[in-house]
Order: C-alpha cells, then sequence, then structure tokens
C-alpha cells in the first residue's frame, strides 16, 4: 500500500553522460508486479540496498575524505563500473566527464577539480586528459582513496 501522501512526482534528478533507456510505469503498476513476481520483488530490493551503499560511500566521500581522496575514489569507482561491462584497457578508460561535470559529482569547484586532477598526476596515481582516464599506480590509489569496490560490485 502506497502513502496517501506520494504525489508520484521524481524526488530526485539526473543528466545521463551516455545514451541511456528508461521504462516509465506508474508506482501502482509497478507495485502490483512487484507483489506478483517473487523475482521482481527481490530484485527491487537487491537494487535498493545496493544503492544505499552506494550512497553511503558517496555520503562518505562528501563528508569524510579530503578533496583529493574523493576525487581519486571517484576515478576508481568509475574503473569498477567500466571492468564490468569490459570498456576498461590496461587500466585505461574513455570518460567523457568535463571538469564541470566532475566538480559536479564532487562537490569542488572547477578550478579545484583542475587542481586535483594535477595532483594525482603530480603523485603518478593517475592522467585524465582529453576525455580519457589513465590509472597508472591501482594499488597506491585504490589505499590512497580507501577505495573498497564491494558496494560497486553489489
Amino acid at each position: 500500500v502506497l502513502p496517501q501522501s506520494y504525489s508520484g512526482r521524481a524526488l530526485e534528478t539526473f543528466v545521463a553522460q551516455t545514451e541511456i533507456s528508461v521504462l516509465v510505469a506508474s508506482t501502482k503498476t509497478f507495485t502490483v508486479a512487484a507483489m506478483q513476481s517473487p523475482h521482481l520483488f527481490s530484485l527491487v530490493l537487491e537494487t535498493l540496498v545496493h544503492n544505499a551503499a552506494v550512497v553511503a560511500q558517496h555520503l562518505t566521500n562528501v563528508g569524510r575524505r579530503s578533496a583529493l581522496a574523493r576525487t581519486a575514489h571517484l576515478f576508481l569507482e568509475l574503473m569498477t563500473r567500466l571492468e564490468r561491462i569490459g570498456s576498461v584497457t590496461r587500466n585505461s578508460y574513455e570518460c567523457p566527464l568535463t571538469q564541470y561535470d566532475l566538480a559536479d559529482a564532487l562537490g569542488l569547484t572547477p578550478i579545484h577539480v583542475n587542481r586535483m586532477l594535477r595532483e594525482l598526476r603530480e603523485r603518478k596515481f593517475l592522467e585524465f586528459r582529453q576525455g580519457h582516464v589513465r590509472v597508472l599506480d591501482q594499488q597506491g590509489l585504490t589505499k590512497f582513496a580507501g577505495f573498497e569496490q564491494e558496494y560497486v560490485d553489489g
């Protein structure tokens, strides 16, 4: 049963950086389908738990990690997600994000992101040039960022 106060409006928004497909269904239709299919209900619960783990990591990034560690953590998360679909070659991957996009994702200014990218490059952790990321020292970067990929894997 849905709360009477729920308006049906989205509570958050996002901008896709790549092409996506979206299935639109009313909350009522989705709820009925999930109740009739234990498998679908299980997938929904797994997705909710996984999303909660991702949100917890992102909150930790903003609240507890330095700007440099936060930036490193984001690049490692992106690499882990892209590895799952076979889009990482020799610790390198395409990254269409601009410094403005990265700033939005990290809660930093574009100028600060530029400084963080330079610092990561100077520490020989990674390079980010022309939409391409190359991780130079994955082990060192992982330790520095406090990155544990289990939350990405679900």
